[in-house]
């Protein structure tokens, strides 16, 4: 009942697929990195990074496998806007319920929720999202900005590396076992509002839950909400340096990219820290897929 997340299993292989020719197409960058054919390394760069967007959006249900190239393309800002819709209407819907029975703000860990903060954010956001198109996104020619960017994302990187998942003391596990059990009655009681019918077999199997069982949920929540979010901050800030750089390659405008891109060019001359840092991202995007791969199979097995 509660998952990690609501992909299908034929869509969690098409994200195995995904990094595994993210991964050729990074080896095959940084091979023409290496032979100076620059233009065709940002091309390949950026086909690296679109994949491991998609996957993403696979990973979390934004899209599905069908819906990608009309919903990512080479494009990946539609996935960040879909996204914070799709969370937005998530919450204003779960507001609606609430509103109609407000017997429900009772459950502690409906209590714990700030819907109205969320929603005003989450619009601020969407906004921000829809005020740029694809044809007004920055082509950077700042070396510092650029720097500044690579910076964040290594200091997002060494934060990821150095956290220890396995932290989790006794109190702890009693907090975490309180609150997976208020979110499944909450969840129980939300759907049965809605018109669900829920066994009481099936309440009883949801809410018996293992010190073990709920330690290792919180050790796989905590690392799948930690690799989510540095995740998808990794993939929206590689995509907004590489995106314009690869459409210019592609139509070439005012400039030649044979010649625009050489050793003086900003981003050639950062090339190699940008390579190392999706890296990082494609094995923390192959960590995510093995934790949810993991959940699928013992969920299968649970209810075989």
């Amino acid at each position: 009942m509660v998952g990690v997340t609501r992909i299908n299993l034929i869509e969690l292989e098409k994200v195995k697929q995904l990094l595994q020719i993210s991964e050729k197409d990074l080896q095959s960058s940084e091979i023409l990195f290496l032979s100076k054919i620059y233009h065709n390394a940002i091309s390949t760069f950026q086909q690296s990074v679109e994949k491991t967007v998609k996957a993403e959006a696979l990973m979390n249900s934004i899209f599905k496998f069908d819906e990608l190239r009309r919903g990512i393309g080479h494009d990946p800002l539609p996935m960040y806007k879909s996204d914070i819709s799709k969370n937005l209407q998530d919450a204003e819907d779960l507001k609606e319920v609430i509103k109609k029975h407000p017997e429900l703000e009772t459950i502690p860990a409906i209590q714990k929720l700030n819907l109205e903060d969320y929603i005003s954010k989450a619009k601020f956001v969407k906004q921000s999202l829809n005020s740029i198109s694809k044809k007004e996104k920055i082509f950077s020619e700042d070396i510092n900005e650029l720097d500044g960017a690579i910076e964040e994302m290594n200091k997002l990187i060494e934060y990821v590396k150095n956290i220890n998942m396995k932290e989790i003391t006794d109190e702890g596990v009693k907090t975490y076992r309180k609150a997976y059990v208020d979110s499944v009655k909450a969840y129980i009681e939300i759907a049965e509002k809605q018109g669900q019918v829920i066994s009481e077999e099936e309440k009883q199997q949801n809410l018996e839950i293992t010190e073990e069982t709920v330690k290792s949920i919180a050790d796989n929540l905590r690392k799948n909400l930690v690799l989510n979010g540095s995740i998808h901050t990794l993939n929206s800030i590689l995509s907004i340096f590489i995106t314009p750089h690869f459409d210019f390659v592609r139509y070439p405008d005012r400039k030649n990219p044979l010649e625009y891109y050489n050793e003086s060019n900003p981003l050639i001359m950062r090339f190699d820290k940008l390579i190392l840092i999706q890296k990082e991202n494609l094995a923390f995007n192959k960590e995510l897929f093995e934790i949810i791969e993991r959940y699928y199979k013992n969920k299968i097995r649970i209810e075989d």
